[in-house]
């Protein structure tokens, strides 16, 4: 990877870090997160259908809640288990 390629991820990580922050810092930015995570991208709920485009429909919601809840826990565990014990 060359040192532009490189110095563009870091910024882009940066970034998504700060942003993180700045959510996860507050309850109502943590409230806001979870049901995101498990109303609208139902990422605890099963996605099975019996119809083709209704499964591949909720299994796109589902990966996007799975690649923010992987940029959570990348970013800080101890904020993304905040976030749980203030929602469960």
């Amino acid at each position: 990877m060359d040192d532009v390629m490189e110095t563009e991820l870091a910024e882009a990580k940066k970034r998504r870090d700060d942003e993180l922050a700045y959510v996860m810092g507050h309850a109502l930015g943590r409230r806001f997160i979870w049901r995101m995570l498990h109303q609208v991208c139902a990422i605890d709920a099963s996605n099975f259908s019996s119809d083709a485009m209704m499964l591949a429909y909720a299994q796109g919601r589902r990966d996007i809640g799975l690649d923010i809840q992987a940029a959570l826990l990348d970013f800080d565990k101890q904020a993304f288990l905040t976030m749980e014990t203030e929602n469960r």
